[in-house]
């Protein structure tokens, strides 16, 4: 998708953000290094061909830690929303061009009159939301029972505040529980919704949808597990081992080679690895020439 604008692998990842979110974007990551294990989250805009047209990600980042817990980078996962967005303009515009939007990118609508109390759904919503529609009608009573425990609160908190007129514009990713057999299933829900009026009537809706990410959860969770295998395999070896990225800067160097050369890890990672081998005071002669034969 990116490819029109040179490689990518080495290169500064701004680049590939549209400059009005850098800020934001930097702001998250910077949250990463301040709050270690932590996971943020950010909605950035790429560009495309046209410039008319952007994908719109949803990222989270987090910290990487070397086993004494020195940060040694930044793990970013991000989730094409491009569809999602598209769908929560269509909302705006057009009923019918809605539709369309949802069956197509399988995403769910809704539409909650606060002053009649009633509640509309898209088709795609039951896919979502395995329930009868007659016990959906009321969103407080009827919702929160089937969201995790540990989630309810977060969303009972997001309606209060958008019943207030506090918060207007929310997102949220939240837990849905599915009585399907003996073990309950969890799906991973991304939300998001406004507060509007209705200029004919006037009176008061929160409408929004909603997209099941539970493939992409488990990918991340899956990700950050391999991660920490490796990181553990790595921690317990014997030998020294330093990965590199493709602009030759370290990205990890374990416990034995802090031994063989005398540097701690926090003075290499990120650090070119020529440079690395100069200040290798206690690394013989011969192993540093192997080193560079093996590099060029």
């Amino acid at each position: 998708k990116f490819s029109f604008l040179g490689p990518i692998i080495g290169a500064g990842s701004l680049k590939f953000i549209l400059e009005e979110d850098n800020l934001k974007t930097r702001q998250t990551i910077q949250k990463c290094f301040e709050n270690p294990g932590q996971r943020f989250g950010v909605e950035i805009r790429k560009p495309y061909l046209n410039d008319e047209y952007f994908y719109t990600n949803y990222w989270e980042f987090v910290s990487i830690q070397d086993q004494e817990n020195q940060i040694i980078g930044i793990l970013g996962i991000g989730h094409d929303i491009t569809q999602l967005k598209g769908v929560e303009l269509a909302l705006k515009r057009s009923e019918s061009f809605l539709n369309k939007a949802m069956d197509i990118g399988e995403i769910g609508a809704w539409d909650w009159n606060i002053d009649t109390n009633q509640i509309s759904f898209s088709d795609q919503m039951i896919h979502i939301f395995p329930y009868p529609l007659a016990e959906r009608v009321d969103p407080l009573d009827g919702w929160l029972q089937y969201i995790h425990p540990q989630d309810a609160s977060l969303i009972a908190k997001q309606i209060a505040q958008a019943l207030a007129g506090n918060n207007h514009e929310h997102e949220v990713e939240f837990r849905l529980i599915i009585n399907n057999g003996e073990k309950p299933e969890i799906r991973y829900i991304y939300a998001s919704g406004d507060k509007v009026v209705d200029e004919k009537t006037g009176e008061n809706h929160i409408i929004g949808v909603v997209q099941d990410i539970t493939l992409r959860k488990r990918i991340e969770r899956h990700l950050i597990e391999s991660l920490e295998f490796n990181k553990n395999i790595i921690s317990h070896v014997q030998d020294g081992v330093i990965v590199l990225d493709k602009a030759l800067r370290c990205q990890i160097w374990n416990h034995v080679l802090e031994e063989m050369t005398g540097i701690p890890s926090v003075r290499a990672i990120g650090i070119p690895i020529f440079e690395i081998l100069s200040q290798c005071i206690l690394l013989e002669a011969e192993y540093r020439k192997t080193f560079q034969q093996v590099l060029n």
